[in-house]
């Protein structure tokens, strides 16, 4: 487990430097040939989950499961299914290849190649922003009530910010800390974590913000936003690392020891 971080971090630097599909043969020393035209992107009606079907602890993969990019059902789904999923949720490519492989080491038992999404795991963490840790609760649906506390922290009740992801995120990681006698954040958890808030600013959100009714809607019925197309910025390692000092530095994500953010602004309230 120990591994994780740098076996991750290892995937982040190649797909960095050696973009494109895994697997594709070497162009080394032969004339680039041109790229064909990209598949215009074209929007599947959304179909609410129904009672049985398998759905994970990641919205935007059950948004695409409702959609029908993967099957609905979110049963039997062939990892080639799951990478190209996560491509076009703007995963750097061999990112998007490494983290269904990452699930043989969460769930060793797991058929990589028919995946359940209840069992897709990999990035499950505590202290999720709309969802409750799994020892606590099912971690597979949003709390309409942590959905709400997110979106409370829009200054301007209309669009979500950084800023705004980063304050949220602390706060749930207090209360995290405080509901499970489990709970873990490492450097794994972290990274998804920061990655969470990240790819939400990159696959539904434009120019640094995040409409409030279009995330209530996203994250409450798993529904892309009626106007989503996939987005050509591409988030590699270092956008990644910036993002992460951006929330680092900004709202101190609080580590074992801290104090709980409701107490301290508790503390300021009676001075």
């Amino acid at each position: 487990m120990r591994a994780a971080p740098l076996l991750l971090l290892f995937a982040c630097l190649v797909s960095a430097y050696f973009p494109g599909s895994p697997g594709a043969p070497s162009t080394f020393g032969q004339e680039e040939k041109p790229k064909p035209a990209p598949v215009p992107f074209q929007r599947m009606p959304w179909v609410a989950a129904k009672k049985g079907e398998s759905r994970s602890q990641c919205p935007m993969l059950n948004a695409m499961a409702n959609h029908g990019y993967i099957a609905h059902s979110g049963r039997d789904i062939g990892m080639g299914s799951i990478v190209l999923v996560l491509e076009q949720m703007k995963f750097p490519s061999l990112m998007a290849f490494i983290f269904p492989m990452f699930q043989g080491f969460w769930m060793p038992k797991t058929d990589l190649m028919n995946h359940h999404l209840e069992n897709f795991n990999v990035w499950d963490h505590d202290a999720s922003l709309t969802r409750h840790d799994r020892a606590i609760s099912n971690s597979t649906k949003a709390d309409k009530r942590l959905v709400e506390q997110l979106l409370s922290f829009a200054g301007d009740k209309t669009y979500l910010t950084t800023f705004d992801l980063a304050r949220a995120r602390r706060l749930r990681y207090a209360q995290s800390k405080s509901a499970n006698p489990n709970f873990k954040f490492g450097p794994v958890e972290r990274f998804f974590a920061i990655y969470e808030c990240l790819k939400l600013m990159n696959v539904i959100g434009k120019n640094g913000k995040l409409p409030v009714d279009v995330t209530r809607d996203f994250f409450i019925n798993e529904r892309l936003p009626q106007k989503w197309k996939e987005h050509e910025w591409d988030v590699g390692l270092f956008g990644l690392l910036i993002y992460r000092d951006f929330v680092t530095f900004t709202v101190q994500t609080y580590i074992a020891g801290d104090v709980d953010p409701s107490a301290t602004k508790a503390a300021k309230d009676e001075l």
